[in-house]
């Protein structure tokens, strides 16, 4: 009968025990998925917005001047030209916002930010848990708030 007892006490706290590193573990992958899952919406959001524009202009439905890319080159030799970082701007240019950028393509890029902002912090905490894995260049900070990695996630 004792031993009985003493197995089903240490079964329970097992239970207990594996319950909460379960629910520990599924928190973090919660959160990692939930981060992959909403950049992968935002990059194809991203990536539609700008390529609409560039039909567009390609159809000659906009003016050519119209700008379509949320971030230029000013400077260098890639002067005027499309950038994701400074590493594209080559020969002394810098990557800075475009402030020419069309209204359109601005507004459905504002509105894939917020969304992300919405997804992320709808699966994730602050900070985000020190489990959550995340790629270069967002995951070579220490711990990071939601906010924060959104940020990365729309301008890196």
């Amino acid at each position: 009968m004792k031993a009985c007892l003493s197995r089903a006490v240490v079964l329970a706290l097992l239970s207990v025990l594996g319950a909460t590193v379960a629910h520990a573990i599924s928190a973090e992958l919660k959160c990692q998925d939930g981060v992959a899952k909403s950049a992968r919406n935002y990059f194809k959001s991203h990536f539609g917005a700008v390529s609409k524009c560039e039909n567009k202009r390609a159809k000659g439905s906009v003016a050519p001047t119209v700008e379509c890319r949320p971030k230029i080159c000013v400077g260098g030799d890639r002067d005027g030209l499309g950038c994701g970082d400074d590493l594209d701007c080559p020969g002394g240019g810098a990557c800075q916002s475009n402030a020419g950028l069309d209204a359109d393509t601005g507004s459905s890029l504002g509105d894939a930010a917020a969304k992300l902002q919405e997804k992320i912090g709808g699966k994730c905490s602050d900070p985000l848990p020190t489990g959550v894995i995340l790629g270069r260049p967002c995951g070579t900070t220490g711990a990071l708030a939601v906010a924060d990695l959104v940020d990365c996630i729309v301008n890196e």
